[in-house]
């Protein structure tokens, strides 16, 4: 059986020590010191676990593998994705080894406030002709403590493993004793450890003492608790996390990469799957009865709250319009567009504006006229959680940086400031569907996590369940204000709408036959056939983005088949269509279940397997008239 168990790792670094971060330098200073979301100096967690890693090497190479050996290593660090040539046909590509310990940030410990203000120490560079300090070559670099100082940095390491895993002929022995053993080799691979962070050729970052011990209690077997039966359709959670998160990261430039503020429920899924796994129920044995039925539970995505405890980044409708104001300095107006005429969208205007010029839609508002827009709406204080800008390089050879393998990323934190000027944790709200799963195995669900979820993202964290009372979007089913056979339906989250083999078929059959597609049209009628097949609704309008999600995904699930390469095509949250016909049942099923997948020319069944942007795993969310889009569409009329 697997366990869970906790190390307590240590180490003192004798300042100076450059662990420098991307916030920007004060007045005079080159270099600050990286810090956590409360402020704390910090050793980055992927940097203790690079050098840890290295020095498991440096012990294998020393002991010849008679004290571990190297797949026990990669069964505690992880290991790469096999090289795509090695992949067999029908094997899973772009699918690494998760790694078994998982590291969070060393911290300052102990830390007091008054220590924030530090001193800086100058750097120069001495020419090699001259003998002299080379020109431009001065770096001022902030001290976390006065020159000579022992600064103590302590943190974890959370262990999900099988003993069975690190047993042989001569280990044969307890969990806990096993652990113990695997601690007294975190303890010498760290003491192994010469130096941390930068510039430590030249002396800075010396390790002065280094330990890891085994937390005395923190073994624990990690078997799915009994939990009750639960019969509810859907339960809801309040998730604070230890940490900051970083999931759904897409690319901001050539090698930075920004998570997202909400978190997809796959996330959730995921790590669960592989709580799960360790507990002897693993979800991805194909035919058994609970991996069918776990694949069938529906984790929505988790929207994060402000500070009063409401939920925010709830999408706006793409209908809405903003008018510019006559004058410079004038606040803007905002209206609807969703009931009009769709092919006169382009030709809007409004009575509000007496130089009739044409209104700008969502794409091209600066980020001030989306916080008029959403306070005007009413929608609750956006307290966006704080973007935490990391620079990561690869631990090589030396325990020095691999050359060339420098990204960074940004997470969200996980605290934000109450009113009362105290930091407080964060909460998401996140709602998890029975959808017609036996109720005894949602009940062992809902019991495993209230026991907590640990590796949740690419920081690891540990994730905490709080019961509520609902999810917090104030979701109902409604139609059109005076208008009873009128719905709105807006996208809260990604969906798979669209079909792009299908769509470039049709685009490229229009060029072949010499005609100008007319894309708008070709879209609106793909639409309209999925809205038609999934809710008997008849469409009569829409604003609606798309986005392709390609590279390690489309290669990874090969929804065409293993020989082409064809991205996803999501359309995005807050993409809204008018729906006509008797749709309240039906709607009020889709608000539950998400929305399905559209109909695709895949050569595989689409599964959670073969495609991620499911409805098991929180897309496809869907708001039903989330503002009165009648009473914001009087007053606009056509130019």
């Amino acid at each position: 059986m697997s366990h869970r168990a906790e190390f307590r790792i240590e180490l003192v670094l004798r300042s100076p020590f450059i662990l420098q971060g991307l916030a920007a330098a004060a007045a005079g200073v080159d270099a600050r010191a990286l810090r956590d979301a409360i402020g704390r100096p910090i050793i980055p967690q992927d940097q203790v676990k690079g050098l840890l890693r290295a020095a498991f090497f440096t012990l294998v190479a020393a002991t010849g593998e008679n004290l571990i050996t190297d797949d026990e290593v990669y069964r505690l660090f992880g290991r790469a994705s096999a090289k795509r040539e090695d992949v067999k046909p029908g094997e899973e590509q772009d699918r690494p080894e998760r790694a078994a310990a998982l590291f969070s940030d060393l911290t300052v410990t102990p830390w007091r406030e008054q220590d924030r203000n530090a001193a800086t120490i100058t750097r120069i560079a001495i020419d090699d002709l001259t003998g002299t300090v080379k020109s431009g070559a001065l770096q001022v670099v902030e001290l976390v403590a006065p020159l000579g100082a022992d600064v103590r940095f302590a943190g974890t390491i959370i262990l999900l493993a099988e003993p069975a895993h690190f047993q042989s002929e001569t280990r044969q022995e307890e969990a806990v004793t096993l652990f113990a053993w695997l601690a007294g080799l975190f303890d010498k691979a760290a003491k192994l450890i010469p130096a941390v962070g930068g510039c430590k050729s030249a002396g800075f970052g010396e390790v002065v003492s280094a330990s890891v011990h085994l937390v005395e209690g923190s073994v624990l077997p990690l078997a799915l608790p009994a939990g009750p039966a639960c019969l509810d359709a859907r339960r809801c959670f309040r998730v604070t996390f230890d940490r900051p998160i970083l999931v759904d990261a897409r690319p901001t430039a050539g090698n930075v990469f920004e998570g997202s503020a909400i978190i997809p429920g796959g996330v959730f899924k995921g790590s669960l799957a592989r709580r799960l796994q360790l507990a002897g129920k693993n979800p991805e044995t194909q035919g058994s009865q609970f991996g069918s039925a776990f694949a069938a539970l529906r984790f929505g995505h988790a929207f994060p709250e402000n500070q009063s405890g409401h939920v925010v980044h709830l999408p706006m409708p793409l209908s809405l319009i903003g008018v510019c104001p006559p004058d410079e300095g004038d606040d803007p107006t905002f209206a609807d567009a969703l009931m009009l005429d769709r092919r006169k969208a382009a030709m809007l205007t409004t009575e509000l504006d007496k130089r009739k010029r044409p209104p700008l839609y969502q794409v091209d508002w600066k980020s001030a006229w989306i916080d008029k827009a959403a306070t005007w709406l009413g929608y609750p204080d956006y307290d966006d959680p704080e973007k935490l800008p990391r620079g990561h390089t690869e631990i090589g050879e030396n325990y020095v940086a691999a050359e060339g393998n420098l990204f960074v990323d940004i997470a969200r934190s996980h605290v934000h400031q109450q009113k009362d000027g105290m930091l407080g944790l964060r909460g998401w709200r996140l709602a998890i569907g029975r959808n017609g799963v036996d109720e005894t195995v949602f009940g062992q669900v809902l019991a495993a996590l209230e026991q907590g979820l640990d590796g949740i993202g690419s920081t690891g964290a540990c994730a905490t369940f709080h019961p509520v009372d609902d999810d917090g979007r104030g979701n109902s089913v409604a139609p059109i204000a005076g208008y009873p056979d009128l719905w709105a339906v807006t996208l809260a989250t990604p969906a798979v709408l669209l079909d792009p083999v299908a769509l470039q078929r049709e685009m490229q059959g229009a060029l072949a036959r010499d005609d100008v597609p007319d894309e708008p049209e070709i879209v609106f009628d793909h639409y309209a056939r999925y809205w038609r097949d999934q809710a008997g609704a008849e469409l009569v309008n829409f604003f609606a983005t798309q986005r392709l999600a390609g590279h390690y995904l489309a290669v990874r699930h090969r929804l065409y088949g293993s020989t082409k390469y064809y991205p996803f095509l999501l359309t995005e949250p807050g993409s809204v269509f008018l729906l006509q016909g008797d749709l309240q049942n039906r709607l009020a099923a889709l608000l539950t279940s998400g929305l399905p997948v559209a109909k695709l020319e895949a050569k595989t069944q689409v599964t959670w397997r073969t495609c991620p942007f499911v409805p098991e795993n929180g897309y496809g969310e869907i708001l039903v008239n989330a503002i009165d889009h009648a009473a914001l569409s009087r007053g606009v009329e056509y130019a």
